[in-house]
């Protein structure tokens, strides 16, 4: 299915830029050093340009954009540091910015990846913690910039193998990255300027669904059940639904008007084409209760903060530059300023 706009003309100027670059894709010579830089790619470029103008946010999930180190200084909060990685293969550039000042090192990455392997497997099995692991990574990734860092919070931009790496646990020899500063992520940081505000709504009307009936036995989630009741009993005036009622119609038609969601249920990360990550919610005839990435697209929401509390729902598919696309990036782009999300497997209990 293709990736839908919210109008007419941003679907056409899409729909126009995909055409483009499956034409320039077919014209590829097969010695890329004769490749003509004012043909195909030209048009491509072209298209691109059109669809930034007229719909900015929509651009910034099928294209790389870059913004400019000034820019970027004037959207971090006075309390935040922003720590962004990029690069390729073995290299791997990160940068540390504050809004007066940047740090930019090279970071060898021979290892890396298989470090994060290494300490997601520890984490899973529950090993002794902090492991040489948890402070090696932190003595690569963060103590670098721990001058520029100082006692502010982190938003941070990960790339590659990191979008996998649980920061929140990395250790310094004393204590964990979370007990220290908040953190935050996004999936770039150009994209910090398509958030919505965040305006700090009393916690209050929270929708909430919560093991949906998915026909088979094998899928029920009792256990979330019990969390959605929870909630539902700490915060007045929520809307709670379970099991045949936790249907992916209703999310559609009252998300828009609740500044908090919370949605317990299966989630599934579909790293082959991650457009097709999913929640899993109970369908009914108007839709089949597969929340799709590509549906969130067309979902627009007003959330302060939407909770996933279901499985590998923070897990993303690195595409080309800094972008990702998954789950998060859906609720981002649907509206919501803040978005918890998993990156594991979660029992029900």
């Amino acid at each position: 299915l293709p990736l839908t706009a919210r109008t007419k003309e941003a679907q056409s100027l899409l729909n126009g830029f995909r055409q483009a670059q499956e034409t320039a894709a077919l014209q590829l010579p097969v010695d890329m050093s004769k490749a003509d830089a004012s043909g195909g790619r030209a048009v491509v470029s072209g298209k691109a340009d059109e669809l930034k103008r007229h719909a900015p946010e929509l651009a910034s999930l099928v294209t790389v954009s870059s913004m400019p180190a000034d820019e970027i200084q004037k959207l971090i909060q006075p309390d935040e540091v922003l720590l962004e990685y990029f690069g390729f293969g073995n290299t791997l550039f990160a940068v540390a910015m504050s809004g007066k000042e940047s740090l930019m090192l090279r970071i060898d990455a021979k290892q890396l990846e298989s470090e994060i392997r290494g300490f997601r497997e520890e984490v899973q099995q529950l090993a002794k913690y902090p492991s040489l692991l948890a402070t090696s990574l932190y003595r690569q990734l963060i103590q670098p910039f721990e001058p520029l860092i100082g006692n502010r919070n982190l938003l941070i931009v990960p790339h590659g193998a990191l979008h996998y790496l649980p920061f929140a646990a990395l250790h310094d020899g004393k204590s964990n990255l979370i007990a220290k500063r908040d953190l935050r992520f996004l999936p770039s940081s150009s994209v910090q300027k398509y958030i919505r505000p965040h305006h700090n709504q009393p916690l209050e009307k929270v929708l909430i669904f919560g093991n949906p009936d998915l026909g088979q036995a094998s899928f029920d989630l009792p256990s979330a059940e019990d969390e959605a009741r929870a909630i539902a009993g700490i915060v007045s005036g929520s809307q709670i639904f379970t099991r045949k009622q936790a249907t992916e119609t209703a999310f559609k038609k009252l998300a828009y008007n609740h500044n908090y969601v919370h949605i317990a249920s299966h989630g599934q990360f579909k790293s082959d084409n991650a457009l097709d990550s999913r929640l899993l919610l109970t369908g009914d005839t108007e839709n089949d209760g597969s929340l799709t990435v590509r549906e969130l697209y067309d979902t627009p929401l007003n959330a302060e903060l939407v909770t996933l509390s279901a499985c590998e729902t923070g897990l993303g598919k690195a595409l080309k530059g800094d972008d990702i696309v998954g789950l998060t990036r859906g609720f981002l782009y649907a509206g919501s300023s803040n978005i918890v999300a998993s990156l594991w497997e979660v029992d029900d209990e």
